[in-house]
C-alpha cells in the first residue's frame, strides 16, 4: 500500500487519474512557457463497464485490482514529485450501487480521494475544453449542436446566437449500446435495425423538437473520434478533425455490411473496439440527422485534458466557472419559458436578490457558486405553477430537484430546489434542518431562502412597480431604498413579513424606504 510521501512541490507538473468503463488511466503533464506538454500516459485495461452493467456493482476483486493500479500510479507520482493531482471516476461508478463503499475503501487503502463526476459536471468540463481547443468564440456560436459521446452516456447542448438554449443527458453510450444489443443475436441487418430503432427511441421527440430547428453546425467529441476520423481519411489539425457528411455515411454503410472478424482484420483493432466502432458510428450518424450540417467538427479531447487545464492553467479555471454560470443561467431561462414563468417578474427578483447577496457578502460568507444557485432558484421559483397551481412551492421542489442543471451536481440541484420552494407566506423554521440536507447545506439554503424571500416580496404583485432600488448597509441595518409612484402596499406588507427571519439569519435589521421620483 503506497501512501503519499512528502515530496518537494512542483507547481508546473500535475497528474489526472480517471477510472472509466474499460480502463484505469493516468496522464502526467507539465506547464512550459504557458503551454501544457504531455509527459507520460499510463493505462491499465479493466472492463468495469460490463461488470457494472450485468451486476449493478463493482466486485471486491475489481476493487482490489483498482487499488493495486492506484498504488502503482502513486509511486510514479512520487517519482515525478507530483503534489497536485485529480482522481475521478465517470459513468461506471455513477451506476454502481456500491460506489460509496468502493470510494471509501480506496481512500483507506490508497489515501486517495476519488471524485465521482455526474454527467452534467463532466459535460461542462468537456464542452468548455472543446470550445477552447477548437478556437471557437463561444459568444459567436450560432445554430450549433455540441455533443460528447462517452462509453456509457451522451451529452448534448444547443447554442443559438451565442447562448446555450438547450442541454440534455442520456444514459446511453457506445459501450452501453454494445451491452444492450448483442451482435451475436441475429443477422447484421437485424442488429443494425434494432440499433437504429433503439437510438431513435432514446433520442425522443423532445430532443428532435428542441434540436432540429435550423442547426447547421455540429461539434463532437468522445468515443472513437480518432479511429473514425482515420477511417474517413481525415488528418488532424491541432487535435481537430473535419469529417464530411458523405465520408462518414460511406464509412457507416461499409460497416453495416462487415462482420466483426472482418472489421478486426481490416482496421487492425480488437473485437471489443470493433463493437464500439459499430455503435459509436451509429451515434455519429443519428446526431448528424438531427442537424442540417454537411460536416462534423470532431475534437479529440477527454475529461482528463479538461482537468489538466484546470490544474495547470489557473486563469482557465476562472474562465470555466464563467462558462458554467453563463450557460446554466441561459438554460434555466429556457426552462422558465417552457414552464410559463413570467420573465419580467423573475428577472426583477433575480436583480434584487443578487444585489442583496453582493451587499451582504461579509455577513453570509458564501462564494460565487452559491450565488449561481441563488440566481437559478430566482429564475425558476415560479415553475411549480406549471404542474400544480394550488401547491406551487411543492411543484417547484419536485421539478427542480430532478432537473439537470448545466455544470452543477445533483446535490446543487437539491439546493436550488429547496431554495426556490419558499416564500414569505411559507417561512422557513431556522430551528429545523431541511429534509435531505446536511447541517452545512441547511445553513447555506437558509441564507439563500431569506434573500429570495426579500427579493420576491419587492415584486409581490409581479407588476415590477419599483423603477430602481439601492442598498445601504449600516452596522446594524440593511436599508432598501426603492423608487415608485405606484401603490406598493402589497410589497410593503410582504417585505415586513421577511424582516424577522432576516434579522434572525443575518443578525441585522431590514428596512424598506420607498421614495416617489419627484421627492428626490
Amino acid at each position: 500500500m503506497n501512501k503519499r510521501k512528502n515530496v518537494k512541490e512542483n507547481k508546473n507538473i500535475a497528474a489526472v487519474i480517471t477510472i472509466g468503463s474499460e480502463s484505469v488511466n493516468m496522464k502526467v503533464a507539465s506547464l512550459s512557457l504557458g503551454e501544457i506538454k504531455l509527459v507520460d500516459t499510463l493505462s491499465y485495461p479493466l472492463n468495469l463497464g460490463h461488470e457494472v452493467f450485468v451486476t449493478k456493482k463493482i466486485s471486491f476483486e475489481s476493487l482490489k485490482e483498482i487499488s493495486k493500479v492506484l498504488d502503482g500510479f502513486m509511486r510514479i507520482m512520487n517519482e515525478y514529485g507530483i503534489t497536485q493531482y485529480k482522481a475521478v471516476a465517470t459513468s461506471v461508478f455513477r451506476e454502481a450501487t456500491n460506489r460509496e463503499f468502493v470510494i471509501d475503501q480506496l481512500k483507506i487503502r490508497n489515501d486517495i480521494n476519488i471524485e465521482v463526476f455526474g454527467l452534467d459536471r463532466a459535460k461542462s468540463l468537456i464542452f468548455n475544453e472543446i470550445i477552447r481547443r477548437s478556437g471557437i468564440d463561444e459568444s459567436s456560436l450560432a445554430n450549433t449542436l455540441i455533443s460528447y459521446l462517452g462509453t456509457g452516456s451522451i451529452a448534448l447542448s444547443v447554442y443559438k446566437k451565442g447562448i446555450m438554449e438547450y442541454t440534455r443527458n442520456f444514459s446511453i453510450g457506445s459501450m452501453k449500446l454494445m451491452e444492450i444489443l448483442d451482435m451475436d443475436d441475429g443477422t447484421l441487418d437485424e442488429y443494425y435495425t434494432a440499433l437504429d430503432e433503439y437510438i431513435d427511441s432514446v433520442l425522443d421527440k423532445v430532443v428532435y423538437e428542441n434540436v432540429n430547428k435550423g442547426i447547421n453546425n455540429i461539434v463532437l467529441s468522445g468515443s472513437m473520434v480518432r479511429t473514425i476520423a482515420k477511417q474517413c481519411g481525415v488528418e488532424s489539425t491541432n487535435g481537430n478533425y473535419r469529417i464530411k457528411l458523405e465520408a462518414i455515411e460511406n464509412f457507416y454503410n461499409q460497416l453495416r455490411k462487415m462482420p466483426l472478424n472482418d472489421m478486426c482484420k481490416k482496421f487492425n483493432i480488437t473485437a471489443a473496439d470493433a463493437e464500439l466502432l459499430y455503435t459509436a458510428s451509429a451515434l455519429y450518424i443519428h446526431l448528424l440527422k438531427l442537424t442540417k450540417a454537411n460536416e462534423i467538427v470532431a475534437v479529440d479531447t477527454h475529461i482528463s485534458d479538461a482537468l489538466m487545464v484546470q490544474l495547470l492553467l489557473k486563469s482557465e479555471k476562472n474562465s470555466y466557472e464563467e462558462h458554467v454560470a453563463k450557460n446554466a443561467a441561459s438554460c434555466a431561462r429556457a426552462l422558465a419559458k417552457h414552464y410559463g414563468c413570467d420573465s419580467k417578474h423573475y428577472e426583477a427578483v433575480c436583480k434584487y436578490a443578487l444585489a442583496i447577496f453582493d451587499k451582504l457578502k461579509k455577513l453570509h460568507g458564501l462564494n460565487a457558486r452559491r450565488r449561481l444557485i441563488l440566481e437559478l432558484a430566482c429564475i425558476l421559483h415560479e415553475s411549480g405553477s406549471f404542474i400544480n397551481t394550488h401547491h406551487k412551492l411543492l411543484g417547484t421542489y419536485d421539478i427542480l430537484k430532478n432537473t439537470e442543471f448545466y455544470g452543477l451536481t445533483a446535490e446543487e440541484s437539491l439546493l436550488i430546489a429547496t431554495t426556490a420552494s419558499t416564500d414569505e407566506m411559507h417561512m422557513i423554521d431556522i430551528t429545523e434542518p431541511f429534509e435531505n440536507l446536511s447541517h452545512k447545506n441547511s445553513l447555506v439554503v437558509t441564507k439563500l431562502c431569506t434573500i429570495l424571500c426579500v427579493a420576491n416580496a419587492l415584486d409581490k404583485s409581479q407588476n415590477c412597480k419599483f423603477d430602481n432600488i439601492s442598498l445601504k448597509l449600516k452596522e446594524n441595518e440593511l436599508i432598501v431604498y426603492a423608487e415608485t409612484d405606484k401603490n406598493v402596499h402589497l410589497e410593503k406588507w410582504a417585505f415586513s413579513e421577511c424582516t424577522t427571519l432576516f434579522e434572525d439569519v443575518f443578525g441585522i435589521k431590514l428596512r424598506l424606504v420607498v421614495k416617489t421620483p419627484f421627492l428626490k
